[in-house]
């Protein structure tokens, strides 16, 4: 099967993080185009599968991590996957199961290398954050020398080296309830609670800081008209380049924050801070050139993967997938031709190291 029929037959497959089921699928049609050359090992826990897949070189020299991830967003396919001119269209192909298929493309063509290691680290509930799979990938790549996070990037970029970090807070107000008519004054408004904690926040000149984003994601509260609602909360999404920033938002919330109102922060990644990547990046830059492919080291406020890969002490380049867009969209696609001269360019930066 070649890539496309491959990346065809994933994408056809719906793999929503908690579609269990799809999810095996899409691990058993991946096992399938492997082949007998290279090792697999499935792990699992809490219903997500994770799957390993190795060569093994006789005289081990360099060793790197392709990760990715094939749970996708979507809880039903919206359309089954299309290729018309240079676009390759349907749910998951770039985010991420086109990188996923560049990923086994170089497992088969290093399958028999005699001195470079490669490990392919494929989780299933990155879309969800990553939770259950943070344990797999810090223990599979403790003896790595880099790790390559095959993630999709836009039509104008080039390779991600830099991530914002993401934290959610849960903003709750107790109120007190009335009769919305006759016992008005007697009560509290829990959501005019909340909107007194939105208003302070929004007129925080740190939450206008560049780089810094704020996002009221969800508000709820309330119920018949004829009452004073009693119980409101909404939730935040915040995300920078910084990790300064991030202590600096909790004492901003902290500031906030007002009689019978409760916060809780959770801290889902940490921010991709860049650097240590220099000697990868100008060899991949190299190869990148020669297939004239588009490259740039570029940031994102997107997080992946490689946020938590950045925290294990090595190096870590992301955005190796091709370019597209419209990721999480019913508009998901990606380009044939970065899907082939990526291919072969990351192709010929391992090969590179094979040599050394």
């Amino acid at each position: 099967m070649n890539e496309i029929e491959l990346l065809r037959t994933l994408v056809n497959i719906n793999s929503d993080s908690y579609n269990t089921e799809g999810l095996e699928k899409v691990l058993c049609s991946i096992k399938t185009a492997c082949g007998p050359a290279l090792r697999i090992k499935t792990e699992r826990k809490n219903g997500h599968p994770f799957m390993v897949i190795e060569n093994d070189p006789s005289d081990t020299k360099r060793s790197f991590a392709l990760v990715g991830h094939i749970d996708t967003v979507f809880p039903e396919n919206f359309a089954p996957f299309s290729m018309s001119g240079t676009m390759m269209r349907g749910p998951g192909v770039e985010d991420m199961k086109s990188g996923i298929v560049m990923m086994l493309s170089l497992m088969r063509s290093f399958a028999g290398s005699r001195n470079l290691k490669l490990r392919a680290l494929i989780n299933s509930d990155e879309e969800t954050g990553s939770k259950d799979s943070l344990g797999f990938l810090r223990k599979y790549t403790k003896d790595i020398d880099a790790a390559f996070v095959f993630e999709g990037v836009t039509e104008k970029q080039g390779i991600i080296v830099k991530r914002k970090g993401i934290t959610e807070v849960l903003v709750e107000a107790q109120g007190k309830a009335a009769h919305a008519g006759t016992y008005f004054d007697k009560g509290v408004n829990a959501i005019a609670k909340l909107f007194h904690v939105y208003g302070n926040l929004k007129n925080d000149r740190f939450f206008k800081k560049e780089g810094v984003s704020l996002n009221l994601a969800r508000i709820n509260g309330g119920g018949k008209l004829n009452i004073v609602p009693d119980r409101a909360h909404m939730w935040f999404d915040f995300r920078s380049f910084s990790t300064s920033d991030f202590l600096n938002m909790r004492k901003r919330f902290a500031r906030a924050r007002t009689g019978g109102i409760k916060m809780t922060v959770y801290d889902k990644r940490p921010p991709l801070p860049g650097g240590k990547t220099g000697k990868y990046s100008a060899i991949l830059k190299m190869e990148y050139e020669k297939a004239g492919e588009t490259f740039s080291l570029d940031s994102t406020g997107g997080a992946s993967d490689a946020n938590f890969i950045s925290t294990f002490g090595i190096p870590v380049l992301d955005g190796l997938g091709p370019r597209g867009g419209g990721d999480h969209t019913e508009k998901e696609f990606t380009l044939l031709g970065s899907f082939k001269k990526r291919l072969s360019a990351f192709r010929a930066f391992l090969e590179y190291f094979e040599k050394k």
